[in-house]
């Protein structure tokens, strides 16, 4: 199929996640679930590092209260924006297991049972995303060694493999559910890669909404749900992907 047309249906595979959740109570309350852990999680850590910034100043630095208030509120803000540069990898890794809870009752109701047979629990689920992490930081780190010398190809460079990551993560939930090990993902992404470039770049322009953006957790598992049913239905393979076209 024409690669345009599969980048413009990634896009609407993205907005059915949104159709879906606004259709389903069901899905909503277990989409509260995640994205008022992700909240908690990035305040407790811009708080608790503002906490450490003020303790460090009083103790070791001797700087003065409204010196430790400004310096504190500065430490608060930084670690916010650091949160918000993480908060796919972050939310991958710790709500992985709710995620995929998200994604198995969207395939219910979307009238696919899935064997239960090679789900994977709740430890392994972390696993999966641990590793899908660890391939990012490594690339982060090319991307950041590449800026050092050439700048203006890092920064292009970074900006694609950041949509390339907003599509990843979201697609890697519901093949974790499938029970795809970490070689299956990668050649089902390269099959989808139309697909998920499309559906990349919708989560990518959502995330830089402040507050919408919480939504995008919920409306990205659920839409990269639909996203992975529709091509393995297509595929007329198994259930794992393994006779993906």
């Amino acid at each position: 199929m024409n690669p345009i047309v599969r980048f413009f249906q990634g896009i609407n595979f993205f907005l059915g996640g949104l159709r879906m959740l606004r259709r389903y109570p069901k899905l909503f309350g277990l989409a509260l679930i995640p994205i008022a852990l992700t909240i908690v999680v990035l305040l407790a850590l811009a708080w608790g590092s503002a906490w450490l910034v003020g303790e460090w100043l009083q103790q070791v630095a001797g700087v003065e209260a409204a010196g430790q208030t400004l310096l504190q509120a500065i430490a608060l803000l930084l670690v916010l924006f650091v949160a918000y540069l993480i908060y796919l990898p972050l939310t991958r890794i710790f709500l992985a297991p709710f995620s995929e809870k998200l994604s198995h009752k969207t395939s219910e109701l979307s009238g696919l049972t899935l064997s239960t047979e090679n789900e994977v629990g709740f430890f392994r689920s972390i696993w999966e995303g641990v590793k899908l992490v660890a391939l990012q930081l490594i690339l982060v780190v090319i991307v950041l060694i590449v800026t050092i010398f050439l700048a203006p190809v890092g920064v292009t460079l970074g900006i694609v493999v950041t949509i390339c990551f907003c599509g990843i993560d979201f697609v890697d939930v519901p093949l974790s559910v499938r029970g795809m090990s970490f070689r299956q993902k990668v050649r089902f992404l390269w099959k989808s890669r139309g697909l998920v470039l499309g559906f990349a770049v919708a989560v990518y322009l959502l995330l830089h909404i402040p507050l919408i953006n919480l939504l995008v957790l919920p409306v990205g598992v659920i839409g990269a749900t639909l996203l992975v049913n529709q091509v393995v239905s297509e595929s007329n393979g198994d259930w794992q992907g393994t006779e993906l076209r």
